[in-house]
């Protein structure tokens, strides 16, 4: 059923839209707006309405045998979800979810915390106390357990799950937990349920998005509602979108993606000096584009191109979490400490020093020294080498540096004879070692 829907015609066009009959009586219907996005899934009595800034779900009605449900999404202007509330018969409200960071709020009351290893279960209004439930997850990071300890700090099994290859729920026990496959969290009112990706929302019942991906422009051999070229076994997708490192034959595409919000930048500059935001990207832009070129990376010829954006917003409350399971990093500035910069837990934070910028005295800076970092490279002990990891204040990315970047990602796609997909390259650094290359997408 993956292939159901095409990328040039999604079925007959109707004045209510697309639609895509399963059988030939005509039953079972699927119907899409002109976006490409679903309106309606009769075969579990679905309808959607999406926000027109985002084509995200806004309003999703779950109508059921005896019984409907509605659930209203909310977001931010840079499509990040804020909540949800859920009614019944459409018009009782009986739950209100808010996200604030990692603290979830549920009617108003603090429910849950999450963190890197699961949740803090938090009091609901009941008298409870908080506990912390462990997720034991696999390699894809599905969650397949989760545990809390006892009063005599023993392991207690609190659900387990076991899932079909492309992420519908097998068996689970009992559902408390509702961060599931791939560790994301599955919408539990709605019939089949349907899993929130942060940028697309997944049916793991069909195996793909409800919506076109965002960037289907550069995979047009496949279908736009595709989930990890139909390869769940070996591949994630961590927010429907794109990773960092895209690879197409002997061509690579390094994709690094800054967010920084304009009010920290004019809290630096209010205290070091002006640095515009067009100077910062031109140069960062400009050091990096110099580096394109022939590399040899794990006993092959590549090509190699690196393509630098910034996402820009106006508030530090506006700024995305920095994930390194989406392969983004955030920037802050730091006008109050001393130092050049820092790399953690794909936060990049430049500080109060004369090379706390890139600029034409100090060619990449200490921006492109930390980024570097942010792709798996050490610093090197070679004060004078001239190496972008070391502390040379010239800088110039050099071809050893670019091979230690790309080869865990290179050598995975080799290895799994992923010829043309889009990779997670080595991007953190935990303090239990760093991560393996993942496909992100297609």
């Amino acid at each position: 059923m993956q292939n159901l829907i095409s990328q040039t015609k999604l079925g007959d066009f109707t004045d209510n839209g697309y639609k895509y009959n399963l059988n030939p009586d005509g039953y079972k219907e699927y119907y899409f707006d002109q976006n490409g996005n679903l309106t309606k899934d009769l075969n579990r009595h679905l309808s959607v309405s999406y926000s027109l800034e985002h084509d995200l779900p806004e309003g999703i009605i779950s109508a059921g045998l005896t019984s409907s449900s509605m659930i209203e999404n909310y977001y931010t202007p840079l499509a990040k979800k804020t909540g949800k509330r859920v009614y019944t018969d459409r018009i009782n409200l009986v739950l209100d979810q808010r996200y604030l960071g990692n603290l979830i709020l549920e009617n108003n009351q603090p429910r849950r915390i999450l963190h890197p290893s699961g949740t803090v279960e938090l009091d609901n209004g009941l008298g409870s106390i908080p506990v912390y439930h462990y997720h034991l997850t696999d390699h894809l990071g599905n969650v397949r357990a989760v545990i809390k300890p006892g009063s005599n700090n023993e392991a207690i099994l609190v659900q387990s799950n076991d899932y079909y290859p492309f992420g519908m729920v097998h068996s689970t026990a009992p559902a408390t937990n509702l961060y599931l496959y791939n560790g994301k969290e599955a919408q539990k009112e709605m019939t089949g349920r349907w899993y929130d990706y942060g940028a697309r929302f997944y049916d793991a019942q069909l195996g793909r998005f409800s919506t076109v991906d965002p960037h289907a422009e550069k995979y047009l051999e496949h279908t736009p509602y595709n989930y990890v070229f139909n390869n769940p076994i070996n591949g994630i997708d961590p927010d429907g979108k794109d990773g960092k490192l895209v690879k197409d034959g002997n061509n690579l595409t390094v994709q690094v993606t800054l967010n920084y919000s304009q009010e920290s930048l004019e809290r630096y500059n209010s205290s070091v000096g002006e640095y515009t935001q067009e100077q910062l990207e031109n140069d960062f832009n400009n050091y990096y584009v110099a580096a394109n070129g022939e590399y040899e990376i794990d006993g092959q010829s590549y090509n190699v191109s690196f393509e630098i954006s910034f996402n820009v917003v106006e508030n530090d409350n506006d700024m995305p979490s920095a994930d390194s399971q989406d392969g983004s990093t955030n920037l802050e500035f730091n006008a109050n400490k001393n130092g050049a910069g820092s790399h953690k837990l794909n936060t990049i934070s430049l500080n109060k020093s004369p090379r706390g910028m890139a600029g034409a005295e100090d060619t990449g800076g200490s921006l492109s020294h930390e980024i570097i970092h942010a792709l798996g490279v050490t610093d090197t002990k070679e004060n004078t080498s001239g190496k972008l990891s070391s502390w040379s204040v010239n800088r110039s990315l050099q071809p050893s540096e670019v091979s230690t970047m790309l080869t865990p990602g290179v050598k995975y796609a080799n290895d799994n004879e992923i010829s043309k997909g889009t990779i997670l390259i080595t991007h953190s650094r935990p303090n239990t070692g760093r991560q393996n290359p993942k496909l992100l997408q297609k």
